[in-house]
């Protein structure tokens, strides 16, 4: 179940992109209010607000690609791109990780970039969905999602050592 207040991610949809397109550069703090009217246009709105203050944290291009974070706490409590890669950057292509806390999922995004196999877990119902329909317009394909408590993921005898 989707947690109060948080649209599901089917409304971001290729009418969506359109939007962005036509509105992204007329974005400011009066700009929700312009669309209050139409209920998914409001959700669009927030949304273009939303990735408005990720500028400069994430790849620009990920939005032209459809990436969507609805929710400005989301947005607040990812890492930025730049420290994802960092993080990346200590794996070997051979290895299989697991993010037990993945949120919007910019560290499973960037260890998808260099680990062969990525396992993304995450208690919100909302943010794994978000993040199941990013992943797929950004054609990541070497993550399984978990829906639940990542500690879950973790083999038994992993945990005993």
């Amino acid at each position: 179940m989707f947690e109060e207040g948080i649209p599901p991610p089917s409304i971001f949809n290729d009418d969506f992109l359109a939007f962005r397109k036509e509105h992204r550069d007329r974005v400011d703090q009066s700009f929700i209010l312009r669309f209050g009217k139409s209920a998914i246009e409001k959700n669009w709105a927030a949304a273009l607000l939303v990735e408005k203050s990720l500028a400069g944290k994430l790849d620009a291009e990920w939005f032209e690609l459809g990436f969507v974070c609805p929710v400005k706490k989301w947005a607040e409590q990812c890492s930025s791109w730049k420290t994802a890669q960092i993080k990346a950057s200590l794996l070997s292509p051979s290895q299989q990780v697991t993010d037990l806390t993945g949120g919007l999922g910019i560290d499973s995004i960037a260890f998808a970039k260099i680990a062969q196999h990525i396992q993304y877990a995450e208690r919100s119902q909302s943010l794994c969905a978000y993040f199941e329909q990013n992943i797929q317009r950004l054609q990541i394909e070497n993550i399984n999602t978990f829906h639940g408590d990542g500690l879950n993921c973790i083999p038994e005898s992993s945990a005993d050592n």
